[in-house]
């Protein structure tokens, strides 16, 4: 499973996927092509499982976010704007971060739990 893992993450979209998720991913792809061990697949098989897999991940993951190169330039270039419209969950929320921050700076709060940043910190 682990040479499989890895061609699926050889594609520079998927590069940053964490090994982890990518193995949950080819072991449900594998389940659902009726396939128990991954391990000693023929190559018809194997290129099967990666190439539904990166689909799969493509779905999940890909539709989020631009290159990294994409975005440490609009990061370089403090152009915060454009860099939280590279991700989806929080492009639906620009209209609402400047009525946050007015909130934020009228009440002082000593302490600010963001429970929905986990994967765009810089919301």
């Amino acid at each position: 499973m682990e040479e499989i893992v890895e061609k699926v993450r050889e594609k520079r979209e998927l590069r940053g996927v964490k090994k982890e998720f990518v193995e949950k991913i080819v072991k449900k792809v594998g389940r659902e092509l009726g396939l128990g061990n991954l391990e000693g697949l023929g190559e018809k098989q194997a290129k099967g499982i990666v190439k539904k897999a990166r689909a799969e991940l493509r779905k999940s993951v890909g539709m989020f976010e631009l290159s990294e190169r994409k975005r440490a330039k609009l990061l370089a270039g403090e152009d915060i704007s454009s860099l939280l419209a590279t991700h989806a969950s929080t492009k639906e929320r620009l209209g609402s971060y400047n009525e946050v921050k007015r909130m934020v700076y009228a009440t002082k709060p000593k302490t600010i739990l963001d429970i929905g940043c986990g994967l765009n910190p810089i919301a």
